[in-house]
């Protein structure tokens, strides 16, 4: 059985790629790609970011009045711990 590929005709090459031996350089265009974005720190706006805290530091945060967002974790994957909470509470007080 013959092979279709073999009866079908080359692929158009356009003019530009002719021109030579040596294949034409790609265009050069600006680079369109903004830099990859970086994790909001406390008091950038919110959006959808999310907040990983322990249920008890949810808890104080609660009732102390603390923004989780204005929190910086120290616990594992930057989890927001009680201590975390009471620490942010205290250097709000003045």
């Amino acid at each position: 059985m013959p092979n279709i590929l073999d009866e079908l005709p080359p692929p158009p090459v356009p003019e530009e790629q002719i021109v030579g031996d040596v294949a034409p350089a790609p265009p050069e265009t600006e680079p369109t790609a903004e830099p990859p974005a970086e994790v909001p720190r406390a008091g950038e706006p919110r959006g959808r970011r999310r907040v990983t805290a322990t249920s008890a530091a949810r808890r104080r945060a609660k009732e102390l009045g603390v923004d989780l967002f204005e929190v910086e974790g120290t616990g594992r994957d930057g989890k927001i711990t009680v201590d975390d909470v009471r620490r942010s509470s205290e250097q709000k007080r003045p």
